[in-house]
């Protein structure tokens, strides 16, 4: 009977939000997701709206392997929404992963980043 009600926990996935941290400079914001048991091929990243949605989902390959006798690692679907600003040039969003860690790059749009206009002698 024990086993019965792990393998039904087992079953129900939950949804976490991924641990992030934000950086800025001249060129834009730079966005770093922990999505532990992640690889590229388990994470989607879309645009809409100038809505970012980050939605990842482990696969559990020793789940189809064995049976789940105990279980504390929990994987689950990670998910995290954010609104960008206006200036974000969407065509140019870049992503990597490293070690369960994604990387969201957001450039500036060429119009809002910084110019120093040169003034011609007259």
């Amino acid at each position: 009977m024990e086993k019965k009600i792990e393998k039904q926990n087992q079953s129900a996935k939950k949804v976490y939000r991924p641990t992030t941290d934000i950086y800025t400079n001249e060129d834009g914001f730079i966005l770093y997701l922990d999505v532990p048991g992640c690889d590229q091929d388990d994470v989607n990243i879309n645009v809409e709206n100038n809505i970012l949605n980050i939605k990842a989902e482990p696969k559990n390959e020793a789940e189809s392997k064995t049976d789940l006798i105990y279980q504390e690692f929990e994987l689950g679907t990670y998910e995290r929404t954010f609104t960008l600003p206006r200036k974000t040039d969407v065509n140019k969003i870049e992503a990597s992963m490293k070690d369960g860690t994604l990387k969201v790059v957001l450039p500036f749009s060429e119009e809002v980043k910084p110019k120093k206009i040169e003034i011609k002698k007259s």
